[in-house]
């Protein structure tokens, strides 16, 4: 027979391994009818989007430029789930053009809830691991200036920046990374 504190300790021990079950992320393939309303509040609170308008684009148009790229057939948008419930999600395309093939990342977004807990990387590393096996010669994205923690992600996964970071304000600059 087991006390009262024994108990309570066993129903603790047998919650957190419940929660920490329940809590494993799931990457699959984006879902329209189910996942659009949630990656379009992630869109809405990144950076990219929150800074796009000091370069001209207003959030209107950034918003549906972001639609285009989570509707359309020809790319290609990773989901990662905890409990169900969207996280994260990693956009890309493959552009087979005469010469070579390239590729880009055009979305990627993490909520803020769960942010710095290494999701971005798996997303983007899920997706490279995709694209790597379509050939390309290289994968370009951009970035705004002032996306500190993006810049950061896509430098150490090897992205390097076409041109130098400008001293002011917040632009885009575009990455690529040879395959």
């Amino acid at each position: 027979m087991i006390s009262t504190k024994q108990s309570l300790a066993l129903l603790l021990l047998i919650s957190s391994i419940t929660l920490c079950v329940s809590k494993a992320p799931v990457m699959r393939p984006y879902q329209k009818e189910t996942d659009q309303q949630a990656l379009i509040a992630i869109i809405m609170q990144s950076p990219q989007y929150l800074l796009g308008e000091e370069w001209g684009a207003t959030k209107e148009e950034q918003l549906a430029k972001a639609k285009k790229y989570l509707e359309s057939d020809k790319y290609r948008t990773l989901v990662l789930e905890i409990d169900k419930e969207p996280v994260g999600f990693v956009n890309y395309c493959v552009y087979p053009i005469p010469k070579e093939t390239i590729a880009m990342l055009h979305l990627l977004g993490v909520s803020k809830d769960h942010k710095r807990q290494g999701y971005g990387t798996l997303l983007a590393n899920k997706a490279l691991e995709a694209i790597k096996k379509e050939k390309p010669a290289y994968i370009m994205l951009s970035v705004m200036s002032k996306n500190k923690p993006a810049i950061a992600l896509y430098e150490k996964l090897g992205f390097k920046p076409l041109y130098a970071t400008p001293m002011v304000g917040n632009v885009p600059i575009m990455y690529k990374l040879e395959l």
